[in-house]
């Protein structure tokens, strides 16, 4: 798994559940946390999650919104030769072993040959609501998968290379446009949306 995935954690103000979380995927992939220009009172949060191994910190000086820290991550993974970019919200929770389980479907598929766009989990949970994504069944080897129209990008992971080809992630969209649109361009390309429905 080393090399093939970079992970960004976008963040705005955010709490000291961010050090459990980075903690917790830097464990599993090394990872980038762009600062959308927090007050000040984020920076001690920022120190301590530059201080953990595998983590980069940015902090941009002006708000731009979700779209350029994603597309920071986007150009670190592409400049080192990451085939894939796990995107995660600052307020998700990503259970151990979560990467390896994404990157591990991304291997089957393409060995089926699916052209993978992106891969996302199958249920995502808000508030307490979960939220299961309409899909078909894909057959290959077995695997519990399915297309889809779209995925959140919290937890999702990204086929850099089609992200890049792009222009990458929309900059003048909200945030929950910004995956809307880059899902929609995937699937102009001729690239599959997925999601595993078990996780």
């Amino acid at each position: 798994m080393p090399g093939d995935v970079y992970c960004v954690i976008p963040t705005f103000t955010p709490e000291s559940t961010l050090l459990e979380l980075a903690s917790g995927l830097s464990l599993q992939c090394p990872l980038l946390v762009v600062d959308d220009a927090s007050p000040c009172t984020s920076d001690g949060v920022l120190r301590q999650v530059r201080a953990l191994p595998s983590v980069d910190v940015i902090k941009h000086s002006t708000n731009a919104g979700i779209g350029r820290g994603l597309n920071a991550g986007l150009a670190v993974a592409r400049d080192t030769g990451c085939a894939w970019l796990l995107t995660v919200d600052q307020d998700t929770d990503v259970p151990a072993g979560y990467v390896t389980t994404l990157i591990e479907a991304a291997r089957r598929l393409s060995a089926c040959e699916v052209p993978l766009g992106a891969l996302g989990a199958g249920s995502v949970t808000i508030a307490g609501a979960s939220m299961r994504y309409p899909g078909h069944a894909l057959d290959c080897q077995g695997m519990n998968v399915a297309s889809t129209e779209e995925v959140v990008q919290s937890g999702t992971l990204w086929n850099v290379d089609a992200v890049t080809a792009f222009g990458g992630f929309n900059e003048t969209f909200g945030m929950d446009a910004v995956d809307a649109h880059a899902c929609l361009r995937l699937r102009e390309a001729g690239l599959l949306v997925a999601a595993l429905p078990d996780l």
